[in-house]
Formats: C-alpha cells, structure tokens, sequence
C-alpha cells in the first residue's frame, strides 16, 4: 500500500486530490480495491497532534476510500498535515482469525504558492546598509511586478536590531513611511 506522489507542498487556494494503491500480493488484485481490504484516512496537524481543521476550525471528513479530494480553501495556509492511510485485512489461518494492517503517510505543506515577487526600493536617504538612528524616519516604496491589484494584497514587516525582531508592522499601502 502507498500514496502516490508522496510528501508535497500544496497551494490551500487549489483542490487537493491523494490516491493511494491498495493491493494483497497474496490474491488475484483484479478487483478495486482487492478483496476484503478496507481503508481509512486519519490526518493529524503535525503543530498540534490533534485532528487536522478545516479554516472554520471543524474537523475535516476524510472518506474511506482509495482516492480523497478536497475542495480549495479546506486546510488553512502555512497547515501543515500528517495524512496516515491504513489497509486492514481479517485474515484466518488453521481456523484462526487474525486482522492485517498495513499503513502508509505522507506530509503535506498548505503554502500559498502564488506569492508574487516583491521589490522594496529605499529613498535616497536610507540605505538597507547603513546605520539607521532610532527616530530616523525611513521611507520605502513596494512593488509588486505581477498583474494582482495591490490594494487586494496584505503586507507586513519587521524591524530587527542585532538581528532580533524588535517591531512588527502591518499596511495596507504600497509607500510606507516608519
């Protein structure tokens, strides 16, 4: 038992789809899925260990079937999810009734994958090398080179200091003055 494509980055803006292979290579597997295995999808927030959530934090409903999709915008971006899905088989032997299980996983990454490249560009008089003094006013231009309107775009920064994050912003507007 596997799940094709293995550990991946997923854009949570796209629809996600697994397929796993199921196969007993100890019978014909000429039927979908061989004779007598079940399976079942467990997914884990590997930040938490507790059951993956959807973005209205409801856990998410995993089909127990060989192939699970999920709609865009299900997991949250910057998730990250331990997929699990376990093969079970009763098996008997000489009279005796015994359950095979077989497992596989894989981790996937909710990224948001259409970020689009940023340039900063500093007035005259700040230089990204030079000292700055603690109530120098420091002017910054942003922009986007893609086609995305800016006004839908969030932006945020840091102000670090021997390289040790002492402030944090957030705007709305491509000039910025801090």
């Amino acid at each position: 038992m596997f799940i094709a494509g293995g550990n991946r980055n997923v854009n949570y803006k796209s629809s996600v789809t697994f397929t796993s292979t199921l196969a007993d290579y100890e019978q014909d597997n000429t039927s979908n899925p061989p004779s007598g295995i079940s399976c079942s999808w467990v997914c884990i927030e590997v930040s938490t260990g507790n059951p993956c959530k959807d973005t209205f934090g409801i856990d998410v409903p995993i089909p127990n079937t060989e192939t699970v999709s999920f709609l865009p915008y299900t997991f949250s971006a910057y998730s990250v999810g331990k997929f699990t899905l376990t093969g079970t088989k009763p098996q008997t032997t000489h009279g005796v009734t015994s359950i095979r299980t077989k497992s596989s996983s894989i981790v996937v990454f909710f990224t948001e994958l259409d970020i689009p490249p940023l340039t900063i560009t500093l007035d005259d008089r700040t230089s990204a090398d030079s000292t700055i003094n603690l109530n120098q006013i420091i002017h910054a231009t942003l922009t986007y080179d893609t086609s995305t309107d800016p006004d839908t775009l969030y932006y945020a920064g840091a102000i670090l200091y021997n390289t040790d994050v002492v402030a944090t912003m957030s705007f709305e507007y491509t000039l910025v003055r801090f």
